[in-house]
């Protein structure tokens, strides 16, 4: 954040006699030089607080909790720091107006007179403003790289973000392979189930202990048949709440109150999906056995 010099104005004199005059145009015109020059400073330092905290202002951080806590108080600081300067300029320009009507309809002011008088105060007070304005104004440059390097040093690289329309596109693709993989199981299994049937009946008298195996095996492939299709269900009523939960956002920072929605929503879906993944693993590998009994390998 840069903050803008000053260079105080210049008055030529004319003596006249033992009196010494200044043209009002020519105290006028800088004056004014110098009141626009405050003017137009403390705009751009406005300008370039706002510009200097935008990104971190967008994260709607939470002010309550470290290291967010000292940001914003590194930011109230900054803020307050420019508005000492925006009062510095507002008293500036009082000063000028002040000095419009005092010398309206004189064309010189000379000494000896009130508005001689009156113009010394106003230099002096233009003298101390500059003074004060460029104190602050080194005060304030020290505080916005205070500020800057916090925020580098101790935030960004701590945030996470969550860009929600890829991040729910990603767990919708999520679901449906999740879907395609659970009705791919349960097709095997339905598959399955006419071998199984059909070895039984042939083999009951020769193999009885060999069908028994069978059977008990298929009884644990078809409990876990009714398992899959509710899980793949609660990972889709997941996603739909987490986009109600997130309708009109577009990203999500992890340093705010609505990261605890994307937080519920991976922690809800990595429970679901490990109870899908082990009752897929349990069906494989019980399909797997089942096979080899029902099809052994012949010597």
């Amino acid at each position: 954040m840069r903050i803008f010099l000053f260079q105080f104005f210049l008055i030529s004199l004319v003596f006249t006699g033992c009196k010494m005059v200044y043209t009002t145009a020519d105290v006028q015109k800088n004056l004014k030089q110098t009141s626009d020059q405050f003017a137009s400073n403390t705009l751009k330092t406005r300008k370039e607080f706002q510009r200097f905290t935008a990104e971190y202002t967008s994260f709607h951080c939470e002010t309550s909790k470290a290291p967010y806590t000292e940001a914003e108080q590194k930011m109230k600081k900054l803020n307050a720091s420019i508005q000492e300067l925006e009062a510095i300029n507002t008293a500036v320009q009082k000063d000028y107006q002040d000095f419009l009507t005092y010398t309206k309809g004189k064309k010189q002011i000379t000494s000896g007179t009130d508005e001689w008088d009156r113009l010394k105060a106003t230099k002096k007070k233009y003298e101390t403003s500059i003074t004060q304005y460029e104190e602050k104004g080194k005060l304030l440059t020290q505080e916005a790289t205070a500020f800057q390097t916090f925020v580098t040093t101790q935030i960004s690289p701590k945030l996470k973000k969550c860009d929600v329309p890829s991040y729910t596109k990603k767990a919708n693709d999520e679901v449906v392979a999740a879907d395609k993989n659970a009705k791919l199981a349960i097709e095997n299994i339905r598959k399955l189930e006419g071998q199984v049937t059909t070895f039984i009946l042939q083999n009951q008298q020769t193999q009885a202990e060999l069908c028994g195996v069978i059977q008990r095996e298929w009884k644990g492939i078809k409990d876990q048949e009714p398992l899959i299709m509710p899980l793949i269900q609660r990972l889709s009523e997941e996603i739909q709440r987490f986009t109600s939960a997130t309708k009109g956002m577009t990203v999500i920072v992890s340093c705010t109150s609505d990261w605890k929605v994307v937080e519920d929503f991976e922690q809800n879906c990595k429970s679901i999906q490990s109870e899908v993944n082990k009752i897929n693993s349990t069906i494989n590998q019980k399909i797997g056995g089942m096979n080899a009994m029902l099809n052994p390998i012949k010597k």
